[in-house]
């Protein structure tokens, strides 16, 4: 059995072990926080706006520590981090039952989320398993980026569940708190000899030498200095921005929009889980179909749809419309769009800086963490409504198919970059 076990490549127990430290993360994220926070809002009378600015907190403080973990992780492996991150997360929430004060929610949530974020979050676990994978990048990482919604559809009903038998929103934090708690030491487990054994794939990666099931295959590694030059990346981190804004303000603000325009709880929660179940077949499908078409085309036709889902989404007006358009529709696009977000990143510059590029993004995308979950719930505070909030999503996701269909690959020789067509 040990021989058998060994016998697999470790890429693989990679693979698994991040795609269940995604699913925990999510499912007890920022996918169903919604359940929890509407009740401890009407009961602590906290606006819409300062419980938002606490979740956007949470992702300013993330992007300062980026950079740095990001680094780390390429020096060092990502153990400790992931391990880290997973336990950050747990004590953020079991403290978050306990909270009087907005400011108190603020500091928990900036400051424990925050390191949470920076450790486990996209920017730091997509880095991690494009070291791992070089001809076959794109599919992992879909299967990895899955683990997020797969978690969310299966948590969100057991939060709803918790929520009704306890009748309480402080019981429901802290009992969720103890599920990536829980699983760290399996994380921590699994990847025991992460450091020496990543190490080792990265330079066979960059090699003649592929290790197993892997393709010969060579690869461009750029720096961070080199990817900073190239106006590519510059176009990518726009489009990036707006794309991440509208699907991060769509996330966070789709259960109370759904409630204003009169749908009960239990479609909210069931949104929520056909939406993940379609986020799972995007990511999956896009990582595969990134390996062998390409992905800037692949992200430029996910955002049509995006931005087809949310019209319907805005304007159906009925309970066919609502799973029509956000579940199906804007749950395949959204996930196909963030699974290949950190494909293009890695296919355009290569994976052996890509912990130290992805931590240089992080703080690049604040644009998108201030304003997407922010200004729908500050246009809610000041008009009354979310809907003229959801019409900017709109507008935004429009101008991102423009610029996803305008990006290019940057060529590599040397120390130098030139722009050619993927």
């Amino acid at each position: 059995m040990k021989k058998l076990l060994t016998s697999v490549y470790f890429g693989y127990y990679v693979v698994l072990t991040s795609f269940l430290m995604l699913a925990v993360r999510a499912g007890v994220g920022m996918q169903t926080l919604g359940f929890i926070i509407e009740p401890m809002q009407n009961e602590m009378k906290w606006s819409t706006t300062g419980i938002t600015f606490s979740l956007t907190f949470q992702l300013i403080v993330a992007a300062v520590l980026a950079p740095y973990i990001g680094k780390r992780l390429d020096i060092f492996g990502a153990r400790n981090i992931l391990t880290t991150g997973l336990v950050a997360n747990g004590i953020m929430l079991v403290l978050m039952a306990y909270v009087q004060q907005l400011w108190q929610l603020t500091l928990i949530i900036g400051l424990l989320g925050g390191v949470s974020q920076a450790c486990i979050g996209n920017s730091l676990v997509m880095p991690f398993i494009s070291k791992w994978f070089n001809e076959n990048r794109g599919t992992m990482m879909g299967i990895v980026s899955s683990g997020a919604n797969l978690g969310a559809a299966i948590l969100a009903p057991v939060v709803v569940l918790l929520m009704d038998s306890t009748g309480n929103w402080r019981s429901t934090w802290f009992l969720i708190g103890w599920l990536p708690i829980i699983i760290s030491p399996i994380v921590y487990f699994i990847l025991r000899k992460n450091s020496k054994t990543e190490k080792e794939s990265t330079d066979k990666l960059t090699s003649s030498a592929p290790p197993p099931l892997q393709k010969k295959s060579p690869e461009i590694s750029f720096t961070v200095k080199e990817t900073l030059k190239t106006p590519v990346f510059w176009l990518l981190i726009i489009a990036w921005n707006l794309a991440d804004f509208v699907m991060k303000g769509a996330l966070l603000n789709r259960i109370p929009f759904s409630l204003e325009m009169g749908y009960e709880i239990t479609d909210a929660a069931g949104i929520v889980v056909v939406y993940g179940i379609m986020a799972i077949i995007g990511k999956i499908g896009a990582g595969w179909l990134s390996d062998r078409f390409s992905p800037n085309m692949l992200a430029a036709f996910l955002s049509l749809f995006q931005t087809l889902g949310l019209i319907i989404f805005v304007y159906g007006a009925n309970k066919t419309a609502l799973y029509l358009a956000y579940s199906i529709i804007s749950g395949l696009s959204s996930g196909g769009i963030i699974a290949l977000m950190p494909i293009i990143l890695a296919k355009y510059y290569g994976s052996k800086f890509q912990g130290a590029i992805s931590g240089i993004t992080n703080p690049l995308l604040l644009f998108a963490a201030l304003g997407g979950p922010l200004s729908a719930s500050v246009i809610q505070d000041i008009t009354g409504s979310y809907k003229n909030g959801f019409i900017l999503y709109i507008l935004l996701s429009v101008a991102t198919i423009i610029l996803f269909a305008f990006l290019k690959s940057p060529g590599y020789s040397g120390h130098n970059y030139k722009s050619e067509k993927v």
